[in-house]
């Protein structure tokens, strides 16, 4: 009997009404953001009406042409940064001094000494050698030239070689006091990383 009960009572419940909005007392966070935004004095929208006044016509405007009408200076270049080693901008290296810079990278790139001392001072040969020495059984892979410090007619250029994982950071003197730059100098650190 109690079995009866509690399914008659169970089929009542079932069948009753579903509510559709929780009991007044409990607010959802719905009906308190409906209820605030039709509190809520609002101003017409302002594109609407410059949209109205604005002239029609079939020109669409591509983000590169918006910039060019708004005044913006295109000549503007902004250049990454390495954190530990600098700007990658060599705008102040004319093509001169960068093809002897990326030409004795290159060679130490390929470990040729004979086109790395073509690009040296008579001084710079031992230190070539030396470098040449020291990374033997690290092969370089690549490099990047950063900003350089002008100082007169010679430059202090970085480079940072990258062997695997690991790296090395390089610093060439060079020398423009002539008619052709020539490596005057070079300073170097230890391979970190990897």
């Amino acid at each position: 009997m109690r079995l009866v009960i509690v399914c008659v009572c169970l089929l009542f419940a079932a069948c009753s009404p579903v509510q559709d909005k929780p009991p007044p007392e409990r607010e959802t966070l719905q009906d308190a953001m409906q209820r605030k935004d039709s509190e809520s004095a609002w101003s017409e929208p302002v594109h609407a009406a410059r949209k109205e006044r604005a002239p029609r016509s079939g020109l669409r405007l591509s983000a590169e042409n918006v910039v060019a009408l708004s005044g913006y200076q295109a000549s503007i270049v902004v250049y990454p940064k390495l954190e530990g080693f600098g700007s990658l901008d060599v705008s102040l290296l004319d093509g001169k001094a960068m093809n002897a810079v990326a030409a004795f990278c290159g060679a130490l790139l390929k470990a040729d000494s004979a086109a790395a001392l073509r690009l040296t001072a008579a001084q710079c040969a031992p230190l070539v050698y030396i470098f040449l020495a020291d990374i033997k059984g690290h092969a370089l892979e690549r490099y990047i030239i950063g900003s350089p410090l002008v100082n007169g007619t010679v430059w202090q250029v970085p480079v940072r070689f990258f062997s695997g994982r690991q790296r090395l950071d390089f610093r060439l003197y060079v020398n423009y006091g002539g008619s052709i730059p020539v490596i005057d100098q070079i300073a170097y650190g230890d391979f970190v990383g990897g």
